[in-house]
């Protein structure tokens, strides 16, 4: 299950099942989970995936402010 997490979170993000909001208070718990918990683990895999949809949610909000 470790291996495809971040994908199944991601294919849900894409197919509007999981909302970002969502994502972002389940990536703020498990950063403050204990070191070696399985939360924490998928947390770290899925720091691509996380750090893709930061760079998303900065780059629309840079499109809107030319509006």
């Amino acid at each position: 299950m470790a291996d495809v997490f971040q994908f199944v979170m991601q294919a849900l993000y894409d197919h509007d099942v999981l909302p970002e909001q969502a994502i972002v208070r389940w990536a703020a718990a498990a950063d403050a989970a204990p070191a070696g918990s399985a939360r924490k683990a998928r947390r770290t895999q899925c720091a691509p995936f996380l750090t893709w949809l930061a760079e998303a949610e900065s780059d629309s909000g840079d499109e809107n402010e030319d509006d």
